[in-house]
């Protein structure tokens, strides 16, 4: 008989001495066979010996290698289009490739229109004269968009500001309103609920509307397209939305006419972007336009006797033979803006204006800081209806203090301290000059 007991304690023993017992071996199953690889992808063995962490293999850089040579053999005829080279040689490399393999021939056909398109591109590049853009100053660019921003808006015989709600400008006057929210959208986020008036430009063309406005706010703006489609309202992290010499009627008519009354009121408002539809957030609103939004009126001299004639520039909105839009919805709109109008080319060198580089966002900054302080000297903090309207140009000198002192070499931060104790609450102070410090 069997005794266990005895069994039990020599696997013990066997085990304290030489670890634990040897698994019963069971026989290996048979391993599957591995499937042949086709004929076709019997080259692809280089692949499975390449180093990890290659990102080219040695197959497709002598692949890459064997193009380059065939290219270095392509001549160019004379008297032949670009178009008709780059099928001349595309049909010449296809041969080429083709006599040598079929298969290579079919697989590179992507690689060699990549490659193509690059020789096309040197050809063309080599083929034009370039002209290094002539760089000035920063400073100098400063200073002279404040010296022609200042004559373009202080000329009041051709430079008219117009809005349906005046009570939203309290105490302030509506160019210093205007000048303001101007800067503004060169140097802030829009913050919800601000109840300020966004702005227009409108008036005649080629007097200085884009070299002085627009081109200092498409840096960082959102410029709207004129067609109607899911990338219109593709604005990303930009903070203003700009509606580029449009037809006046986009705003009081059509589709986005309720989108852009809720942006300019910061009121929730849901746009199609691609293949879904996203919130928009808080965004600041400006227009161009050859065409008024607005009704404005000049009082200009008629005679050697000073005497003052009054001539109205009704809005451009209603056309004859089209359906009138009510006043109520016109109103609506007009509301929510400020509309600056230039009747006329202001008198200024606009000649040499347009020899000069053009404005960047920077320089208007810069530019801009002697009239936001010489504004800000004249109001106290109960003039303004919006506190806004005077916290985002305090901000805005804050965050560029010392970019402005090292530019045009002097010490603004003093001035723009001492603004900001005058015009800001105490609760707000420090967080306003936070940004002061940094460099």
């Amino acid at each position: 008989m069997l005794d266990f007991n005895s069994v039990n304690q020599a696997e013990y023993d066997y085990s304290m001495n030489y670890g634990q017992p040897q698994a019963t071996s069971t026989p290996k199953k048979k391993s599957k066979r591995s499937a042949k690889k086709p004929k076709y992808a019997e080259g692809d063995d280089d692949d499975e010996d390449e180093e990890p962490g290659k990102l080219v293999s040695n197959k497709e850089k002598v692949i890459e290698e064997y193009l380059d040579g065939i290219f270095a053999t392509l001549e160019k005829p004379d008297n032949v289009s670009g178009v008709q080279l780059a099928r001349l040689w595309k049909q010449e490399v296809r041969e080429k490739i083709y006599r040598d393999s079929k298969t290579l021939s079919f697989k590179s056909l992507p690689l060699v229109q990549h490659i193509l398109d690059q020789k096309m591109d040197e050809l063309f590049e080599k083929s034009y004269g370039t002209l290094e853009e002539r760089k000035i100053d920063a400073k100098e660019m400063a200073e002279k968009y404040t010296l022609y921003f200042n004559q373009w808006i202080d000329c009041d015989s051709h430079v008219s500001f117009k809005t349906a709600k005046p009570k939203l400008l309290g105490g302030i006057n509506i160019k210093d309103a205007w000048i303001l929210t101007f800067f503004a959208f060169l140097t802030c986020k829009r913050n919800k609920d601000d109840n300020m008036l966004m702005l227009g430009l409108v008036g005649a063309s080629s007097s200085g509307k884009t070299s002085l406005f627009e081109s200092v706010l498409m840096e960082d703006a959102h410029v709207a397209t004129s067609e109607y489609g899911v990338g219109r309202y593709s604005v990303g992290k930009k903070p203003l939305i700009l509606f580029h010499d449009i037809d006046i009627r986009t705003l009081v008519y059509g589709k986005d006419v309720d989108k852009i009354k809720a942006i300019a009121r910061t009121e929730t408002c849901v746009a199609k972007v691609h293949s879904h539809t996203v919130t928009l957030g808080s965004l600041f609103l400006f227009y161009s336009s050859n065409e008024r939004l607005m009704n404005h009126e000049f009082h200009v001299d008629t005679s050697a006797k000073t005497m003052m004639n009054v001539r109205n520039y009704p809005t451009l909105v209603h056309q004859t033979g089209k359906k009138r839009i009510r006043e109520e919805d016109l109103v609506a709109v007009q509301s929510r803006f400020i509309e600056c109008f230039v009747r006329a080319v202001p008198p200024i060198d606009l000649n040499e204006l347009a020899r000069m580089a053009g404005f960047q966002r920077l320089h208007g900054i810069y530019g801009l800081y002697p009239r936001i302080i010489a504004i800000l000297e004249k109001y106290k903090p109960q003039d303004f209806r919006t506190p806004y309207l005077c916290l985002y140009a305090l901000k805005g000198m804050c965050v560029f203090a010392n970019r402005y002192n090292q530019v045009m070499d002097t010490n603004i931060k003093d001035k723009v301290a001492e603004l900001v104790y005058k015009m800001a609450s105490p609760d707000l102070v420090e967080k306003i000059m936070q940004d002061m410090d940094e460099p």
